[in-house]
């Protein structure tokens, strides 16, 4: 008799915590608690990209190696400025590393170890930089 009333009270316990988050969540609560979720999710999942001259996936914090060489060019119109870029490459593949192969996206020849990829970057106020290769020392001469 006594377990009865036990389990009788476990439930009116269970039964009135759900009730309280149902109240809650009824109010604005549940956008929040999906949001902060949500949050959560993104910090614990790592988006690896690839290394555009070996192809290594890169995790946070590995960049890569790159030269910027601002122009007086740039359209203000769109607030877009253009920006040529050399890229040597990650910390898997530069400097030199026997391991990775290093080739170029738009010819696929071979980059040699003190070779770079030519590249323009797009940067947008307030946006992510865009990357566009345009070749390698191999196959493209910068002008």
């Amino acid at each position: 008799m006594e377990t009865a009333y036990i389990v009788m009270a476990a439930l009116v316990v269970v039964i009135g915590a759900l009730l309280f988050t149902i109240f809650r969540l009824q109010k604005g609560g549940f956008n929040q608690l999906s949001l902060r979720m949500a949050k959560r999710d993104r910090e614990r999942l790592e988006i690896l990209k690839p290394c555009p001259i070996c192809s290594a996936m890169l995790k946070r914090g590995e960049t890569l190696r790159s030269l910027y060489y601002r122009q007086k060019k740039s359209d203000h119109k769109l607030q877009v400025e253009e920006i040529l870029t050399h890229i040597f490459g990650c910390p898997h593949c530069w400097p030199s590393n026997q391991e990775y192969q290093r080739s170029c996206p738009v010819c696929n020849q071979k980059v040699s170890h003190d070779g770079y990829l030519v590249a323009r970057t797009f940067r947008r106020p307030e946006k992510k930089d865009h990357v566009h290769v345009i070749g390698c020392t191999e196959c493209k001469t910068v002008r």
